[in-house]
């Protein structure tokens, strides 16, 4: 009997990391609501988001037991740059193209992924994990592929969303080898956050010329942005990527772009049509099955079976 509580409690342990990047998804895919809602130009956007983030993310890091030091510093400057990067491309893209169109790019991220992390992150690549890819993509090329001709999608901004899949891809394997290092993940979030802060801000001030025009509701969204896919998102995405492999981080991103897509729908009015309905069923299903394959490994994982 004791034995069988043990193997549940072992059980659920094993499943919070992936409970924890499907959360960090869901929040992620709030962001690009958030961004299309505040009335000022880009670099002002990424400015703000990460002056409020900063404080918020340093008082989680310590709270939580973690200690920025020197040593720390070094070793995440190169996360820093890649994160403040990604930042940029992306909030661009959700100003110049369309929601639709910029989380569909982003959501490749898994093709490419799955195409190096063989050599990159040495993680296996099962033909479930390929399948659920495939299909995923299917099925948001189909959201994308569904809309209307007014979608407000662009060239200028589809360009931004390609650079951003190439920078966010490159920063989920330096985020995959630091958390395998043992670093806090608290701590690791707050300095990445602190060097982006710091690369920003002379960018800023030469890029923006309405850093002083933020009103009442932008500061709403600001702090929205802070505590939900700054807090939540890169803190809980930064603590499961120790226990959870890049490929399946990646695959659970599919989400993002259909649940941003409903959103901006609810919000902004943007009509789905029956096609794109139809594609994010596509893909939920994809990650419905992703799901209840990695649950059964992680539990064979942790019988000693594999």
């Amino acid at each position: 009997m004791i034995a069988n509580v043990r193997d549940s409690a072992r059980q659920r342990r094993s499943q919070l990391p992936i409970a924890a990047a499907g959360t960090a998804i869901l929040v992620w895919s709030i962001g690009p609501l958030l961004v299309r809602g505040v009335g000022t130009s880009y670099p002002t956007i990424v400015f703000y988001r990460l002056l409020t983030a900063t404080p918020v993310m340093l008082a989680t890091a310590y709270v939580t037991g973690g200690r920025i030091s020197l040593a720390l510093f070094k070793r995440t400057w190169r996360p820093g740059l890649l994160f403040i990067a990604a930042l940029m491309t992306s909030f661009a893209s959700f100003i110049y193209t369309s929601i639709a169109n910029a989380t569909l790019i982003g959501a490749l991220t898994p093709a490419l992924v799955l195409l190096v992390s063989g050599r990159v992150a040495d993680e296996h690549r099962t033909r479930m994990q390929v399948t659920c890819a495939v299909v995923g993509l299917i099925g948001i090329t189909v959201v994308v592929l569904g809309s209307g001709s007014n979608s407000g999608a662009s060239l200028k901004g589809d360009l931004f969303a390609v650079a951003n899949l190439m920078i966010w891809t490159t920063y989920l394997f330096e985020v995959k080898k630091i958390r395998a290092e043992g670093i806090h993940a608290g701590a690791y979030v707050a300095t990445v956050f602190m060097w982006s802060l710091a690369i920003a801000t002379p960018w800023v001030l030469v890029a923006s010329n309405d850093l002083g025009s933020v009103h009442g509701t932008d500061w709403l969204l600001f702090a929205a942005m802070a505590l939900g896919p700054a807090l939540l998102g890169h803190g809980l995405m930064a603590w499961a990527q120790r226990d959870v492999d890049v490929n399946v981080v990646a695959l659970l991103g599919l989400a993002s772009p259909v649940l941003s897509t409903i959103l901006a729908w609810w919000i902004y009015e943007q009509r789905l049509t029956r096609l794109q309905i139809c594609g994010g069923a596509i893909v939920f299903v994809s990650l419905i099955v992703l799901l209840r394959e990695q649950i059964l490994l992680a539990r064979a994982r942790s019988a000693g079976e594999i």
